[in-house]
C-alpha cells in the first residue's frame, strides 16, 4: 500500500493483512478494501470492486484512486459485492442501468444485504438476509425472475470475529471451512426481494456463475 515502510508492514488495515502496530494497532479498524477484483461503470463513473468493502471511485484517465463511492440510499461504508448483475430484462425508461448486488453486514448480527439499483436513482430496494455466521460471498446467479444466492459453509463465527475486532487477526484469516453446516441456497424474488426458497445443500465451494436461467415455473439452472 502506498506509504507503506519497506519492512515494518502496512499502514492500513486490509480484509487479509494487519497494518503495523500490533493487537493495538489494529484493535477496532475496520479492514480496507482492496478493491482489486472487478470494475463497473456506473452512471458515468468508473468503480473499482471487491466484497470487503464500498465501491472505490477511479478516475477513467489515468486510474488514480479518488475515494469510496456511496451509492445513493446505502449506508456510507456499506459493502458491495464484487460481481454485480445487470438486469437485461428489465427496462425502465430513462433510469439507465439496473443492478442487482449484495453486501455483507458485520454485526452482530451478521446480515446479507440484497439490493436492487439504478443509476438514477441508487438503490430502489433492500432487504437484509440473517445469518447465523459471516459467509464468504462473492457471485450469485441472476434469472429472468429470480436470484440466487450459495452461501459456502466457509465461515467466520460470531467468537471468532471477536479477534479481528480486537486486532489479533485479520478478517480474512478468521475463515474456516465447517462441512457440517452444508451450504445455504436462498432463491429471491427479483421484483420485491422477498425470500422464496431458504434450503441447504451437501457442502460444496462456490465462486463465479457462467450463466443461470428458468427452466420454467419451478425450476432454475445455474451453470
Amino acid at each position: 500500500q502506498e506509504g507503506a515502510p519497506d519492512e515494518a508492514g502496512f499502514r492500513s488495515r486490509g480484509a487479509w493483512t494487519q497494518r503495523e502496530g500490533g493487537a493495538l494497532g489494529n484493535m477496532g479498524r475496520s479492514p480496507t478494501n482492496p478493491a482489486n477484483t472487478s470494475p463497473l461503470s456506473w452512471n458515468g463513473k468508473l468503480l473499482a470492486l471487491c466484497e470487503g468493502g464500498p465501491p472505490i471511485e477511479l478516475d477513467p484517465e489515468s486510474l488514480e484512486t479518488i475515494g469510496e463511492y456511496r451509492m445513493e440510499n446505502l449506508p456510507k461504508g456499506a459493502f458491495f459485492s464484487a460481481h454485480p448483475k445487470e438486469d437485461h430484462f428489465t427496462t425502465d425508461k430513462g433510469q439507465g442501468k439496473t443492478i442487482f448486488n449484495n453486501g455483507l453486514v458485520i454485526g452482530p448480527p451478521m446480515t446479507l444485504r440484497l439490493l436492487r439499483a439504478t443509476e438514477k436513482e441508487g438503490v430502489t430496494n433492500s432487504r437484509t438476509l440473517p445469518m447465523s455466521a459471516l459467509s464468504f460471498v462473492h457471485d450469485f446467479a441472476l434469472t429472468e425472475r429470480y436470484g440466487v444466492i450459495f452461501l459456502n459453509p466457509y465461515t467466520v463465527s460470531y467468537q471468532d470475529l471477536l479477534q479481528g475486532l480486537v486486532g489479533t487477526k485479520a478478517l480474512g484469516m478468521l475463515y474456516k471451512w465447517r462441512p457440517e453446516d452444508k451450504t445455504r441456497i436462498v432463491v429471491f424474488d427479483k421484483e420485491t426481494l422477498e425470500v422464496i426458497r431458504d434450503f441447504r445443500a451437501p457442502a460444496m465451494t462456490f465462486d463465479h456463475v457462467i450463466n443461470g436461467y428458468d427452466l420454467d415455473e419451478d425450476r432454475i439452472r445455474v451453470q
